[in-house]
């Protein structure tokens, strides 16, 4: 995914210490790592952000609407590094907390909105870090919630049904079989794992219909169900979330996002009841 800042180093942060006598005393090779720093979406597209590890400059022109990649190399000699990000327009700090890294980490900085704190992710604790690439006809979707609504912790169940004599007629839901396409954990504030999502699954020229259910996490109580991933049969929701995808030459439907990141949202009204949505935030596309 663009917007990367590549940390590159000269060997692992493994590598085996070598030491050396001088004058009595045993000198120690300082450690390495290859680290990414990325940032995946920001509600501003013209916000500049600065980084540091230890107090060093990482970067400070990391921006979300940029496209040239800024590479450095970085000597860190610890694993769980201070890490801090500024606005570079007000000088504001918007994240400081130290991390827990490894070799080849990959730290990713989401920014939903700027009345919200930063989300910042590390592949090692599952967050970020798309790792190997779904076929050209997948996607590979995952979620992320803040809403109060929901509990600390939460599971997401992807489902999906052929949508072959369905004919806009909803009242056949309930007699319809639904296969179960994935389920992930949630933790308030983190990104998931990602649920891989076929688009030919079914029918080439149609589109699955795709629903997800929500559970508490501790205690497995269903908080709900059979809610549509996003708008079937609207056109102005038709660009948007897992049912993305065009036809091609064939009419034959096929991925658009190869990764695409999802945030499920809750308002509930008083005397009204809650209401569920989930909303596209970013993809990489094929």
């Amino acid at each position: 995914m663009k917007h990367t800042i590549q940390l590159f180093a000269i060997t692992t942060l493994l590598l085996t210490m070598c030491a050396c006598q001088k004058e009595g005393d045993i000198e120690v090779a300082p450690q390495y790592a290859e680290w990414t720093v990325k940032l995946d979406y920001a509600s501003n597209p013209g916000a500049v952000y600065k980084v540091t590890i230890q107090d060093e400059l990482i970067t400070d022109s990391l921006s979300y609407g940029g496209s040239k990649l800024v590479k450095t190399t970085a000597v860190i000699r610890q694993s769980n590094p201070h890490f801090e990000v500024f606005d570079m327009a007000t000088g504001k700090l918007l994240a400081d907390t130290t991390l827990q890294l490894l070799p080849k980490d990959v730290v990713t900085i989401i920014q939903l909105s700027e009345d919200e704190p930063l989300i910042i992710q590390t592949s090692q604790g599952g967050g970020s870090g798309e790792g190997e690439a779904p076929d050209s006809n997948l996607t590979k979707v995952r979620f992320l919630y803040q809403a109060d609504v929901f509990p600390d912790s939460i599971y997401v169940e992807l489902v999906s049904a052929d949508p072959t004599g369905f004919d806009y007629d909803y009242s056949k839901l309930e007699q319809m079989h639904f296969d179960t396409i994935g389920k992930v954990k949630l933790l308030k504030g983190n990104v998931s794992g990602y649920i891989t999502y076929d688009y030919n699954r079914y029918n080439s020229k149609m589109n699955s219909l795709d629903f997800y259910n929500i559970y508490d996490a501790k205690d497995g109580g269903l908080i709900l169900q059979g809610n549509a991933l996003n708008d079937y049969y609207s056109p102005e929701f038709s660009c948007y979330g897992v049912i993305w995808n065009l036809p091609s030459a064939t009419d034959k439907f096929y991925a658009y996002y190869k990764f695409m990141t999802l945030k499920l949202n809750a308002v509930t009204y008083d005397g009204v009841g809650t209401f569920y949505n989930d909303e596209f935030l970013f993809g990489e596309k094929w």
